[in-house]
């Protein structure tokens, strides 16, 4: 009976034990978000070419479509299961120029709208800008939150398509440039 009573007190601090590190272990567990162990972040760059060739125009006005799933292998394989897209950056870079030389643009706005050309929201705009020695380099773009949220949208859910567009005024004709516009996304996809 000594005995017994003496391996009693050590049974209770097993299970006192167990019984712990079972609770750690759960709350550990539990801590632990569902949706950050079934998720993943699949980085996407969107892009869209505006050829921009007015001949006695001052200024222009062209569209494209942006149609992310086509652009994307990683947007294709996961768009039933997207569950947020994150607009990270905006820039352009002038890829082609072949205007007359010190020519400015003195304002150029990038816009989104749905894929069929409604509900038109200025993204990004800038102003003062030396085509020619702006030529080659990629520039960031301050972004509206507005029209970013209404492109994240439109990407997020099918058809996963938005209409791109520049428009703008320059400080003499012919405009004769080729644009690239690249949008940088964070994609969230649920993986079950």
């Amino acid at each position: 009976m000594i005995l017994n009573e003496t391996l009693k007190p050590q049974r209770m601090k097993t299970r006192f034990l167990a019984i712990s590190l079972l609770s750690i272990v759960f709350l550990a567990f539990n801590s632990c978000t569902e949706t950050k162990l079934l998720t993943k972040d699949i980085y996407v760059t969107l892009s869209s070419d505006f050829v921009v060739n007015e001949t006695t125009a001052t200024t222009w006005n062209d569209s494209t479509l942006l149609d992310a799933a086509a652009q994307s292998s990683d947007l294709e394989t996961y768009k039933d299961a997207i569950q947020t897209v994150t607009l990270d950056k905006v820039t352009y870079q002038v890829i082609a120029f072949n205007g007359p030389a010190g020519q400015i643009l003195n304002s150029g706005f990038v816009d989104v709208a749905d894929a069929a050309g409604t509900d038109r929201k200025n993204l990004a705009q800038m102003q003062n800008v030396n085509i020619a020695a702006s030529m080659g380099s990629e520039h960031e773009l301050p972004v509206n939150a507005d029209a970013a949220t209404k492109l994240v949208g439109m990407i997020k859910d099918s058809p996963h398509k938005a209409m791109g567009y520049t428009h703008g005024v320059v400080s003499a004709a012919p405009i004769d440039m080729t644009v690239k516009v690249k949008y940088f996304l964070t994609v969230r996809v649920e993986l079950l």
